[in-house]
């Protein structure tokens, strides 16, 4: 590849990924399949992309490939960024304690390259990691300090998924008032970047609330709105954790068959990424449904490899939520 032709492709890579056209990204880059090897900021554009078009597998190797690099041919802020793809990769695959090394490692050279997008970044996710490791202070922290480098690059898009988050952590909480106000704000913020799939996650989390306080029907319109949204922008694995919580949903109304397809639904997606916590949380969800069709049996089974699946995760929170499922189906309780 001439130096030229690599100009051009890198140019048109860049402008892609400004656009999150992941997709895109990942097919011009694919159409010169040795020109990653030789340009390393190609290769990280690739992981991301690997990684935002549900390539988990792939592109945690190719970002650990530029990780290994040795010398100086590639920046510290380019290795942040690899480092950020292996952090999210391991993180879906439910591999926190990888996920967390990758993003302290990410935040580390982004200090030292100066880059303030990258810290945010790996900033914002290590948030999620604690906040599910159950250390809501250091979770909400970590999205605090995220929000000002957001606004300082002028990163929209990212402030809002910081506000996002952070309602994640107020509903765990059960601060059910300051979620929505949160929720609402990562809305705007969302509406201001014009992206669609932030609106619909903000959606998902507002319909959280909403179950949460016992307003399943508003809930289920709700999520299914930010489902199909999330569906036509091909984020499989937010469609699957919609998916999932339309169902508990349905089955808070009674609406059982239209239940077993929306969690079918989420199984399907969640397995097909890889996303081992949305997988659990189907599981819990199968629970709660086969005990409301009268199958005791299989409901404790489901939460029994629910509680499981949490327990491998290390995610202190759902384990208890599914200790307490398993409680509610004993016989004789």
């Amino acid at each position: 590849m001439t130096p030229y032709s690599a100009e051009t492709l890198l140019r048109t890579a860049r402008l892609a990924a400004s656009r999150q056209a992941w997709g895109e990204v990942r097919a011009v880059i694919r159409e010169e399949p040795d020109a990653p090897q030789q340009v390393p900021e190609l290769a990280v554009l690739l992981a991301e992309a690997q990684y935002r078009t549900n390539h988990l597998a792939d592109a945690e190797d190719v970002a650990r490939a530029v990780e290994q690099i040795p010398g100086g041919s590639v920046s510290a802020s380019l290795r942040s960024r690899a480092a950020n793809v292996v952090g999210a990769a391991a993180f879906t695959q439910g591999r926190l304690d990888d996920a967390i090394e990758a993003f302290e490692r990410a935040m580390e050279r982004g200090r030292l390259a100066g880059d303030d997008l990258v810290v945010a970044r790996a900033m914002n996710n290590l948030g999620n990691v604690l906040g599910l490791r159950g250390d809501s202070e250091a979770s909400l922290s970590h999205y605090r300090r995220a929000i000002p480098l957001y606004e300082h690059v002028g990163l929209v898009r990212g402030v809002s998924e910081c506000y996002h988050n952070m309602a994640i952590v107020a509903r765990d909480l059960g601060q059910w008032e300051e979620a929505d106000e949160l929720e609402r704000r990562a809305a705007e913020f969302a509406r201001t970047a014009g992206d669609d799939r932030l609106r619909a996650m903000a959606q998902v989390g507002r319909a959280e609330t909403l179950l949460w306080k016992g307003d399943a029907a508003a809930a289920a319109a709700l999520t299914s709105r930010a489902a199909d949204a999330l569906s036509a922008v091909g984020d499989a694995s937010m469609e699957a954790d919609a998916r999932c919580l339309l169902g508990r949903a349905q089955t808070a109304l009674g609406q059982l068959d239209a239940a077993s397809e929306s969690l079918d639904r989420a199984a399907v997606l969640s397995a097909g990424v890889g996303d081992a916590l949305v997988s659990a949380e189907v599981l819990e969800a199968r629970a709660r449904l086969s005990w409301e069709r009268g199958e005791v049996a299989t409901a404790r089974e489901l939460a029994a490899t629910a509680y499981e699946a949490y327990r491998a995760l290390g995610t202190p929170q759902a384990m208890r939520r599914a200790e307490t499922l398993l409680a509610t189906f004993d016989p004789g309780s």
